[in-house]
């Protein structure tokens, strides 16, 4: 799997994106994951965020899915 990119939030919490498809978020105590891969993109997701109070991820991908 490639990462392609990752961010950590004030609670310790991280988020990856990757050419899979997915969004995971991982508990950064523990490098464990928490709950299951987050589904839905139908390209490989090359943007994310957690929103300013930290409750959400937003993802995004290229329709393109080369960029």
């Amino acid at each position: 799997m490639q990462i392609t990119l990752a961010q950590v939030d004030r609670d310790a919490a991280i988020v990856t994106s990757s050419w899979d498809t997915t969004v995971r978020l991982w508990d950064a105590g523990t490098g464990e994951p928490v709950g299951i891969p987050l589904r839905g993109h139908t390209n490989p997701v090359n943007s994310i965020s957690f929103s300013p109070d930290g409750t959400r991820i937003v993802a995004g991908f290229s329709l393109k899915g080369d960029e």
